[in-house]
Parts: C-alpha cells; structure tokens; sequence
C-alpha cells in the first residue's frame, strides 16, 4: 500500500472526474449524530485536524485530511461500526476521537472505482489495502480461427 499524496496530476484528474457529481455531507464521529446517516449506499471519507491533538496555536490547525477511505452498502450502519470501534479503524478512533465522518450517496456498481479513485490520490494512512483500480475499452469483436 502506498502512503501519502499521489504525484501524478493525471490521478488527480481522473479522482476529481470521479467525485464530480456527488453530493457531500459531514458530520462528527459521534453517537449523536448517526441518525443522521443514511441507510444508503456510498463512500466515505473519515478525516482528522491536527488541532484535535495540539494544544498551541498553529498553521496545522488548519490542515484536514482523510485518514480512512471506504465504502459501504449501509452508510448508516458502517457509521455505527467505525463509531463503536469494530472495524480495522478501532486505534485510530480511540487515539484521535474528534473524528469527521463525510459521506456521499453513491449508487453500489460506481461505488468500488470511486473509493478506489479516492484512495489512489490521498493513500490515506489507516487504509490497509490498496484496491485495484481496472482501466480498459471494449474492442471490436474478432472471429475465431479454425
């Protein structure tokens, strides 16, 4: 898996292409606010200011950034799962607990290539596997040779 902000403005390109349409909610990884979510399917980010863990004023307080991309069939069930800590992103909910949960409407069949999109371009650090992003054309068809 690889880390960190993808070089290429070309994956850019192709991510912002992705998400152009979609339609972006936020709301904090808090009990409070699950009833919120949808029970839909969709994408979500889940991101995290420097300034939930410093304690002096800085340019980092300003900084966001996505720490965990998915997706999911239940947005509203997923919330839950990430919330009371029993998915893969069980430490990094604990250690950083202001959490923000964003969250798109997506319908499932664009769902695996927009979170692959996403996670190519931001390598989100709590990701633990890169999803394989499948670009090809359709050809016309050949005759078989006897």
């Amino acid at each position: 898996m690889r880390y960190g902000w993808h070089e290429n403005p070309v994956a850019w390109q192709s991510a912002a292409q992705a998400i152009r349409d979609l339609v972006w909610s936020k709301h904090p990884l808090l009990a409070g606010y699950k009833t919120l979510i949808p029970p839909a399917p969709g994408i979500y980010l889940m991101t995290l200011k420097a300034a939930n863990i410093l304690d002096t004023a800085s340019i980092l307080e300003l900084l966001q950034a996505p720490m965990y991309i998915g997706k999911s069939k239940n947005l509203a069930a997923r919330f839950t799962q990430h919330m009371s800590g029993l998915t893969g992103t069980k430490e990094f909910i604990r250690n950083f607990p202001q959490v923000m949960f964003w969250f798109a409407k997506v319908n499932d069949p664009e769902m695996s290539r927009i979170e692959a999109e996403l996670i190519t371009v931001f390598g989100p650090p709590v990701n633990r596997v890169q999803p394989v992003l499948l670009r090809g054309r359709i050809l016309s068809p050949v005759p078989a040779q006897m």
